[in-house]
């Protein structure tokens, strides 16, 4: 039974019915399982590639969190493969095909979860309610899992991991446990699903529907920043990375496994990795993983990992990024108009315009300071 539970890993099932087998194996083998960090990190380790990739990076104090990380993780994967699979199947006219584009523009709103374990979910695309707090649907109206009751059978008596019948059936040889508040979709071995993210400078944020910019604090810096909610996750760019090192001495870490991201230019891989970088908005601390990147113009990127995480809804009429995370008030950040963005260009792009025969005109701008060095902000002149 030890060796089993060494060489135990997810493969074809849910995260759910992995973890019901984990709990029960690990009994075999408590030295491996010492601590809750430990245990959390051995479940981790043995998820499908697929879902390994994205979790790896966290610092899972229990398993409690690492499961509930990983069954979010698998409904968002689930959800994407059916919307894609219904796309493929259904194409859109052309004028169809511009509105879900704008559609993708917001970041998906996680319901708000009652402290009676009542839950306010929003529709799956089966037509069932999607639960919030591991992002797969289930029939009824309260959550098994925060109600503390056994996934398969609904009792209070004991958790999956306790359970007699579960444990009755093993000593008669392995069995498959399907979980009641999360069924099974029958899709085994799904390929592996690396990163991607649609814009990296400028000139790709132009082109991109689902991407706005705006300005936040990291550790006190100010920094420029993507809102894409086309990004799966959250990446920041190499040499901001260096000037908070050397501000702050935060220094990167190295991922166990390398992150392929999918960029406008290619897949590149990355190897680092901020787990724990604090994002300051509207004077409240919002932690997230950042990826290390390669990238120009932009210092950050938040995506839909970041954004999901903090119940982040992209207002794109209102030009506003609106937070409602559970117990707290609702607050929102401003997203100023890119201004720059219609009077600036790169160099490149004016050398291209001056050898096409386009005028250039070559401005001088020089700033003299009062002899008494007292110049306010105001008497400053804009060019």
């Amino acid at each position: 039974m030890e060796q089993e539970f060494l060489s135990l890993t997810q493969g074809s099932m849910t995260v759910l019915e992995y973890e019901a087998r984990f709990a029960e194996l690990s009994k075999y083998a408590p030295h491996i399982v010492a601590d809750e960090r430990m245990k959390a990190k051995k479940f981790v380790m043995g998820l499908k590639p697929s879902l390994r990739t994205r979790l790896v990076a966290f610092d899972h104090r229990t398993l409690e969190q690492a499961l509930s990380a990983a069954c979010r993780q698998e409904g968002e994967m689930e959800q994407y493969l059916e919307e894609k699979k219904a796309s493929q199947k259904r194409p859109a006219a052309p004028f169809q095909r511009q509105e879900r584009k704008k559609a993708t523009f917001q970041s998906p709103q996680r319901p708000v979860a009652s402290g009676s374990g009542q839950v306010s979910s929003q529709r799956s695309p089966s037509g069932k309610k999607e639960c919030p707090h591991y992002g797969r649907a289930h029939g009824s109206t309260k959550c098994w899992l925060v109600a503390g009751k056994c996934l398969k059978f609904g009792s209070s008596d004991h958790k999956i991991k306790d359970c007699p019948r579960i444990q009755q059936g093993a000593q008669r040889g392995p069995a498959p446990v399907v979980a009641t508040a999360a069924p099974a979709t029958g899709r085994p071995g799904r390929p592996r699903a690396p990163a991607r993210v649609f814009a990296l400078a400028r000139e790709d944020a132009e082109q991109a529907d689902h991407v706005t910019e705006g300005t936040v604090l990291f550790l006190s810096v100010h920094a420029r920043v993507f809102f894409d909610t086309g990004a799966t996750h959250t990446f920041i760019s190499e040499r901001f990375a260096r000037q908070l090192a050397l501000e702050s001495g935060l220094e990167s870490e190295d991922l166990e496994v390398p992150l392929s991201v999918h960029t406008p230019a290619g897949t590149v891989s990355t190897r680092k990795c901020i787990p724990s970088l604090p994002v300051c908005i509207e004077d409240r601390v919002l932690e997230g993983c950042f990826f290390l990147l390669k990238m120009k113009d932009y210092d950050a990127i938040l995506g839909l990992d970041w954004l999901v995480e903090h119940y982040a809804l992209v207002d794109c009429r209102g030009k506003k990024i609106v937070f409602r995370i559970p117990g707290e008030d609702e607050f929102s950040h401003p997203l100023p108009r890119n201004l720059a963005g219609k009077f600036v260009i790169s160099a490149m792009r004016a050398m291209r315009m001056v050898n096409k025969g386009c005028d250039a005109f070559l401005a001088s701008v020089v700033l003299i300071p009062k002899a008494d060095e007292s110049l306010t902000l105001a008497e400053i002149d804009v060019v």
